[in-house]
């Protein structure tokens, strides 16, 4: 389990890096606890990413609002429900699948 888990957070790593599609998907991350959105938003901060307006990932979670339905999408500095994630097709990764 803990190989799937370095194997998953390498290709999110990666896919941070080249700002590219996780294959065909874009790919969010859910986050069913506000402590892990917090710790997501950290994360994503450590690799300079930002919200879509440039402010910092550390500004805000945004996870209030869908609670923990709460979906991030590391691509274009977005969030979403977990409902508009599965309409658009995109590959849906769970927080603590990726991080211990």
């Amino acid at each position: 389990m803990k190989s799937f888990k370095l194997i998953k957070k390498l290709q999110i790593v990666n896919y941070f890096k080249q700002k590219s599609c996780y294959g065909d998907k874009r790919i969010v991350i859910r986050c069913r606890r506000k402590a892990d959105a917090v710790n997501l938003c950290t994360w994503f901060d450590s690799f300079g990413l930002t919200w879509s307006n440039n402010a910092s990932y550390l500004s805000a979670t945004h996870w209030k609002k869908y609670k923990d339905e709460t979906c991030y999408d590391p691509q274009d500095g977005s969030y979403c429900s977990e409902d508009y994630a599965n309409c658009e097709g995109f590959s849906i990764f769970e927080y603590e699948d990726i991080f211990d």
